[in-house]
């Protein structure tokens, strides 16, 4: 119980500390950034809005695993397997 007081007054020390306020200083050296005459004739500024989507890109493709990347087993004997306790994608080790 005397470590839970302990805590408890830890827990409110630091959430009265962390109260304060701090003010953003900036060096007197520090530089704005400026952008060249070059590059401004370049860039087109304008606001953001909301807009539907005007056109639509339909592809067709095949999504398969790596196949360099697959260890293809064979059995020594012939038989039929009862579990398989991995599935595809997991890692496996020896042992």
């Amino acid at each position: 119980m005397k470590y839970f007081f302990f805590f408890l007054s830890l827990l409110q020390i630091a959430a009265l500390s962390s109260c304060s306020s701090h003010s953003a200083e900036t060096p007197a050296d520090a530089q704005p950034f400026c952008i060249p005459d070059s590059l401004m004739k370049n860039i087109t500024i304008d606001t953001v809005k909301s807009e539907l989507v005007m056109s639509n890109l339909n592809l067709s493709g095949k999504i398969t695993f790596n196949e360099d990347n697959v260890v293809k087993i064979f059995p020594q004997v012939g038989g039929h397997v009862g579990d398989v306790k991995v599935s595809l994608g997991d890692f496996v080790q020896k042992g």
